[in-house]
């Protein structure tokens, strides 16, 4: 009875040690193979979101200046193909014509994508992403309307359309930027830049 025992239990043990072989070798190769790159947790002043917003009787936010950048480059982890950056945008933003007693307030940033034509290597791919800045307000009988600036900092992830260059046209009122992604993963070419570039050179290499 007992070598039966002891026989279900070496069967049991191989059988778990084979089990978490079968799951933990790709696990473990997974982790070794993205070591080293870097997470994309965007930071933002205010909420950044794709949804529609309820904000009735808001404020009109006046965009007077926009700037635009890529900040950190990583490799898709989920897909294990393709690759993400965060797209970094610096607004500064005025409210108007609002009336006293209402303090306006920057409640969040809408961000809008939409690609406009996929290529491939030669043949570049383009997007465009537009930001809508909205607006609160909260009563305040001690306000007294003025038109001071808010300068506020906005970060998105955004992924690449496809390999070779990829051109991102960011849009927020009047304002439009340009950020270029050239992707390739079989070199270090692979990059980000501010504005499209004949000679393709990275100014952030993608970590491998």
């Amino acid at each position: 009875m007992k070598r039966g025992w002891g026989a279900l239990m070496s069967v049991v043990i191989a059988v778990s040690v084979l089990a978490g072989l079968y799951f933990g070798i790709p696990r473990v190769l997974n982790l070794w193979w993205y070591s080293g790159i870097p997470d994309l947790v965007p930071k933002s002043d205010v909420p950044v979101t794709r949804d529609l917003v309820y904000a009735p009787g808001a404020a009109e936010v006046e965009v007077l200046e926009m700037s635009v950048q890529g900040t950190t480059l990583a490799k898709e982890k989920k897909t294990g193909g393709g690759c993400r950056f965060i797209l970094q945008a610096k607004l500064r933003c005025r409210m108007k014509g609002k009336p006293l007693q209402d303090r306006p307030l920057l409640q969040c940033v809408q961000v809008a994508s939409r690609p406009l034509k996929r290529g491939h290597f030669g043949d570049s791919s383009e997007a465009e992403i537009e930001i809508f800045p909205v607006s609160n307000c909260i009563k305040d009988a001690a306000y007294q309307y003025d038109a001071r600036e808010i300068e506020v900092t906005i970060e998105d992830i955004v992924d690449a359309m496809s390999m070779g260059e990829n051109v991102y046209r960011v849009r927020c009122g009047n304002h439009t930027g340009i950020v270029t992604l050239y992707y390739d993963p079989k070199s270090s070419r692979t990059g980000i830049e501010k504005k499209p570039s004949e000679k393709k050179l990275p100014l952030i290499e993608i970590k491998q």
